[in-house]
């Protein structure tokens, strides 16, 4: 039935319209059609009794907002905007505005199968003037965030299908019109009439052409946002809360992000380990706090929790519900090992969030990984998408060699560090993206022996750790032109120890980076992996940005490596 209605629409915009010649108006269409911006698409308005209009979910999903969705679980369209998330269960006057119950003056509804959303709601959050125009049986639909050019027809003109003067003609037009002017090529006009109708007229009929301004968007400005530059750290949590830092804060620390939330079961409920303590401490001490969310890095679990409206929801609710009780700063989101098949789902977990968060003045944060062919490591992140919805993302560069890898390598040379970098700042601005650097690094063993095969094992260490372990060894230092890195190597007993270290060099040489790049600032994994000397090579060398405007408030967040993380 629905096929047989748009096969019928667009006979009657194809034969109907062009052929009532010159004419006062064209004939009137058998079948509301919709005219989005100039151009008729595909898919038949419903009208209910009362006269209200409701558009068909494909249609809005297809030319209007690409972010709709379909919940099947709940049978619920959820439309999401910077500071708006809206559910709306079908055949249901009670729908849910940024959680709290909202009243509709008629329901989303199913018909022939696919779900159809009240006008009026899409004219409101998708930011569009609407109006139906009774006697061509159209309804015309342009966006109010752009701006439109518009005329006024100077003399009489006809109404042409296409440009030129043997053209098929519309319908006589009358001098003092007001047109809106879709394109020009200098000697025609592509117009559209008062009345939705869409023809050709000379451009030299138009007089008094000029361009309305696009509406702009409401500024908001988060509390959890900081000074640029961000310089933030990632405090981990395991089992119970470590002492603050209760002596001089590191200079230039401005953002720490605590372990304290983890997704606990697919329904969306979550583990919190959040030290009231220590929220006093870092508020006292002027630093912002951004705590850490993960999935456990469990794809199982993400994928059911992530494939729910209503779990997803339940998610929210508790970690604002904890935001808003601590008075906490941000959210730093570390879902890894996502599934493939989930990274829309993803998005959607993010734009569902940072309306509400920023009703309480949070800045939300994701990490992500360098881009790589894995697909639940690196592809389940679209991270054009992410960085549009999000304050920021936090690049995770380090793990270039995983630990699992059978041949030692670097954690994050500094050559693949500036790639991943330039990667990612060909889908987002500079100012969205935090480089996140290691603290730690992995010292690597490996039996000597006459074959190629053998295996190399690793061990997370500290930079104390490491130090230590050269000097005690009396190892051999050299320079690893690659990397940018000095190595460490050294033999015991039949195995070969190797380490490629960390130091202020490696740390200056990041910062400096972030700041090459005009980056929002640096988040390190994690307090108390690095040496005091430290905090001082990063604020030498991360200096604010000049590319960036004068007065803009950057943060910073929290990174992750891809194995269960160094402790």
């Amino acid at each position: 039935m629905a096929m047989l209605r748009r096969i019928l629409v667009s006979i009657c915009l194809l034969v109907s319209l062009p052929v009532a010649g010159i004419s006062a108006l064209p004939v009137r269409s058998s079948f509301p059609a919709v005219l989005f911006e100039g151009e008729f698409v595909e898919g038949i308005p419903y009208r209910s009794a009362s006269g209200n209009w409701s558009l068909p979910f494909s249609l809005i999903r297809r030319h209007i907002d690409p972010s709709i969705v379909w919940d099947q679980a709940s049978q619920s369209v959820i439309i999401t905007t910077e500071d708006k998330v809206l559910r709306m269960p079908s055949d249901a006057l009670t729908s849910f505005m940024n959680l709290r119950p909202f009243q509709l003056s008629q329901p989303a509804r199913i018909i022939d199968g696919e779900p159809y959303v009240p006008l009026e709601i899409i004219e409101s959050l998708c930011s569009l003037d609407c109006s139906y125009k009774d006697r061509t049986n159209i309804l015309v639909v342009n966006r109010t965030n752009i701006g439109h050019t518009f005329a006024i027809l100077s003399r009489n003109a006809t109404l042409k299908r296409g440009p030129g003067i043997f053209s098929w003609p519309i319908m006589t037009l009358r001098p003092g019109e007001k047109l809106i002017v879709r394109s020009s090529d200098g000697a025609w006009a592509r117009v559209q009439t008062s009345d939705g109708i869409v023809g050709y007229v000379p451009f030299s009929t138009l007089s008094d052409i000029h361009t309305s301004p696009a509406r702009a968007p409401e500024q908001r400005t988060a509390r959890g946002r900081t000074a640029r530059p961000i310089n933030m750290t990632w405090e981990y949590v395991w089992g119970h809360n470590p002492t603050p830092i209760l002596e001089r804060l590191p200079r230039g620390l401005n953002v720490i992000s605590p372990t304290w939330f983890t997704l606990q079961d697919p329904s969306g409920n979550i583990q919190a380990n959040v030290d009231p303590t220590y929220v006093s401490w870092a508020h006292t001490h002027g630093i912002k706090l951004w705590p850490l969310v993960s999935n456990g890095f469990n794809p199982e679990l993400t994928h059911e929790f992530l494939n729910s409206a209503l779990n997803r929801e339940n998610f929210i609710r508790q970690l604002l519900a904890w935001t808003n009780a601590m008075r906490l700063d941000g959210i730093n989101l570390d879902f890894e090992n996502v599934p493939y098949e989930d990274r829309d789902l993803l998005v959607q977990l993010v734009r569902e969030l940072v309306p509400l968060a920023r009703e309480q003045g949070l800045v939300i944060s994701v990490d992500v990984t360098v881009k790589s062919s894995s697909k639940n490591w690196s592809l389940c992140y679209d991270r054009k998408r992410l960085a549009e919805a999000a304050d920021y993302l936090i690049l995770m560069a380090y793990d270039q060699t995983p630990a699992s890898s059978p041949i030692p390598g670097p954690n994050a040379g500094l050559p693949w560090v500036e790639r991943g970098i330039q990667q990612l700042l060909e889908e987002l601005p500079p100012e969205k993206l935090i480089l996140g650097i290691p603290f730690y690094t992995r010292i690597w063993k490996q039996p000597v022996t006459e074959s190629a095969l053998s295996i190399a094992t690793s061990s997370a260490a500290s930079m104390e750790q490491v130090e230590h372990f050269v000097r005690q060894q009396k190892a051999e230092v050299t320079i690893d032109d690659s990397t940018g890195q000095k190595v460490a190597r050294w033999v015991r007993d039949g195995i070969e120890w190797k380490v490629w270290i960390e130091d202020e060099e490696t740390v200056s040489a990041r910062a400096s980076l972030a700041s090459k790049y005009g980056l929002a600032g640096i988040a390190s994994w994690r307090r108390g992996f690095e040496k005091p000397a430290i905090w001082e090579a990063i604020a030498a060398n991360l200096r604010p940005h000049d590319c960036l405007s004068s007065g803009e408030e950057i943060s910073s967040t929290r990174m992750h490596t891809r194995q269960a993380p160094p402790q």
